[in-house]
């Protein structure tokens, strides 16, 4: 429509497996309700449940820093911390180190934007399932684990099917427009993900 010459299609091959979700779940129970969490994503190449689902208790760590950690026993629980700021594509290595040193079973970050963001980020370099949660699924969270009494915390139940997918290939694609004089202008977009 807009006039362009040629819209060719090139196909890349992809030299590294590449991971792929293939689907998740996770369901925050309390008192014997239960909520789906929908804006829960999971972070590029976090370990997979393989399809089982694992049940945790839920602790909340503030900003995950180190006095928010201090005297807490997380072993074997799903920690929920909040970042400073409004997340983008990269997770806050240090924190995520501390904490899974500190023993947690399962990850979850939020942020305070506002809203129910279904984030993608980047490689969380974490052994453990590790999810972003939009602000209001984080908050209700939050408040759960406030509510609850003395040694009842609410669990999430996590499943994450993901695996590392060989030979995967992408396209890019462009079009040539002619122009008034013999200058050359590329404009090029690429597939970003999985997602």
């Amino acid at each position: 429509q807009i006039g362009l010459a040629d819209t060719p299609i090139q196909t890349v091959a992809l030299f590294h497996p590449q991971w792929a979700p293939e689907s998740w779940e996770v369901v925050a129970t309390t008192d014997g309700k239960s909520t789906a969490l929908t804006s829960a994503q999971p972070a590029y190449a976090t370990a997979s449940t393989n399809g089982k689902s694992i049940d945790v208790p839920l602790t909340y760590v503030g900003l995950g820093s180190e006095a928010d950690l201090a005297g807490r026993d997380v072993r074997g629980k799903a920690i929920l911390f909040f970042r400073e700021g409004a997340s983008s594509s990269t997770w806050p290595v240090t924190t995520l180190q501390r904490v899974q040193s500190a023993g947690a079973a399962a990850i979850f970050m939020s942020d305070f934007r506002g809203g129910n963001l279904s984030t993608q980020s980047y490689r969380a370099n974490s052994n453990v399932p590790t999810f972003n949660l939009g602000t209001e699924d984080g908050l209700m969270l939050r408040d759960l684990i406030g509510k609850a009494p003395a040694g009842n915390s609410p669990h999430v139940k996590i499943r994450l099917d993901a695996r590392w997918a060989a030979d995967q290939k992408s396209f890019l694609v462009w079009g040539t427009l002619p122009g008034a004089t013999d200058e050359t202008i590329y404009v090029i977009a690429h597939r970003g993900g999985w997602f």
